[in-house]
């Protein structure tokens, strides 16, 4: 079967190398205040270190999720989809949750980690499904 919206299968090598310290440098910037300095912005009280650890984040969870992998064919066309209908449910459900239970300010913080939880759980749900697969 012939993908044409996926990145190649090396690309997914590159995702899991990029992932790991974008989620530290997430990390450190949402919990300790942490900033590079060289991403400064003269003139501005601005730093650029939270966006280039979401953009990496983004970035690296759709090369992990959308590389072909070996065997790409219909049933593994079939569990992408079945995987991001699973994760497009959990993020709306976690949404819905958090505004009956989250208030005020910490809100938005609840939105600021839902931009990851689709593709998050997609890669997750994706992955674990390719593995239960190989194991049959």
């Amino acid at each position: 079967m012939k993908s044409t919206y996926l990145f190649a299968q090396s690309a997914k090598k590159w995702g899991w190398f990029l992932f790991i310290p974008f989620l530290i440098l997430g990390f450190f910037c949402w919990h300790t205040e942490f900033n590079f300095s060289f991403l400064e912005i003269d003139g501005l009280a601005q730093n650029l270190t939270d966006e280039l650890a979401v953009t990496g984040l983004i970035l690296s969870l759709f090369l992990i999720g959308f590389s072909k992998v070996k065997d790409e064919d219909e049933m593994i066309h079939s569990i992408r989809t079945r995987s991001m209908q699973i994760g497009i449910y959990i993020n709306y459900a976690l949404i819905i949750l958090a505004t009956f239970s989250v208030y005020g300010f910490e809100y938005i913080n609840v939105m600021a980690y839902n931009l990851f939880t689709p593709l998050l759980v997609y890669v997750l749900v994706f992955h674990f499904k390719l593995w239960r697969l190989k194991r049959e």
